[in-house]
């Protein structure tokens, strides 16, 4: 495992854990967090690009993508072991789309390059990818 798969786990682990923290958040909130987190990651990321002259990724993006991935767990108002194992499987969904990049991913990875934007953007279409998994998985299965 290279440094960059290094600081491309530890985002998603921090952000599996403040999803943890935040079980008892309202969707709003955790959406809030998403939409904000996207906007910290361009500046941060852009930033480091601006400094060392490429794209560091860091781990914000991953951090971003996780909490895109996680939305619908929220949505549907989760609670208890369930929610638990929704995060759970929220991380492993957005943890394979982001390493494999399946199509549309890889389609926005070669299109906007290795820019701060692109960055954001590859990690928000792989979460929003895992998302409509995980939200086909819980209405099918998870509201029993």
């Amino acid at each position: 495992m290279d440094r960059q798969q290094k600081s491309r786990s530890w985002g998603t682990i921090v952000a599996l854990f403040v999803l943890v923290a935040f079980r008892d958040a309202s969707f709003q909130m955790i959406a809030a967090i998403a939409i904000s987190s996207f906007i910290v990651g361009l500046i941060v990321i852009g930033s480091a690009k601006r400094s060392s002259g490429r794209a560091a990724s860091c781990y914000y993006d991953e951090f971003h993508g996780m909490f895109v991935a996680a939305l619908p767990i929220w949505f549907f108002d989760l609670r208890g072991n369930l929610q638990f194992l929704a995060i759970f499987m929220a991380f492993l969904l957005f943890t394979v789309c982001d390493e494999q990049k399946p199509w549309p991913i890889n389609k926005t990875e070669k299109r906007f390059a290795r820019s701060a934007f692109g960055i954001m953007v590859n990690n928000t279409v792989a979460g929003g990818m895992s998302a409509v998994l995980l939200g086909v998985f819980i209405a099918a299965f998870g509201r029993a």
